[in-house]
């Protein structure tokens, strides 16, 4: 297969609604966050471009989202009983959907999504993506989907 892979970052809070009180995770704390994407197809002769898996330029579209979405911001589970404490004093609260935890397995997960359309975009019809997500050096939760049309 080919791939390419981009490296993405930003800066957030958030705390682990469904973790126990006492766990130091269900406190409100921030992250450094470095996001790893990669596109893998299995034969680059049938793609846009048929050099290249897809321009790195293209995937800046995900940095945008990041920028205008997640970069410092407070990010809770839509049932945090916080939120309603912070409102009035955070510019920017993100509510996870679906009842998804802020954990770095979860935020892998929507930013697939978020690039399986800007695949779809760019006329990538099958393949993998990768997602990685460190919170901290060290910590990465990852994860894969293959590309669908949507």
């Amino acid at each position: 297969m080919y791939g390419v892979t981009k490296s993405f970052k930003f800066e957030a809070s958030h705390r682990l609604f469904t973790m126990p009180a006492e766990h130091p995770c269900a406190n409100l704390h921030g992250h450094s966050y470095v996001v790893r994407v990669s596109v893998w197809v299995e034969d680059i002769k049938n793609l846009e471009n048929p050099n290249m898996v897809i321009d790195f330029g293209k995937l800046k579209e995900f940095q945008k989202q990041l920028d205008e979405h997640f970069d410092h911001s407070l990010i809770l589970h839509e049932d945090d009983p916080i939120y309603d404490a912070v409102k009035d004093h955070v510019c920017r609260i993100i509510k996870m959907p679906n009842k998804l935890d802020v954990t770095a397995e979860n935020m892998a997960y929507l930013f697939a999504n978020s690039i399986n359309a800007i695949c779809n975009k760019y006329k990538i019809k099958s393949g993998n993506i990768q997602v990685d997500v460190d919170e901290t050096v060290g910590n990465t939760a990852s994860y894969v989907r293959e590309i669908a049309l949507i």
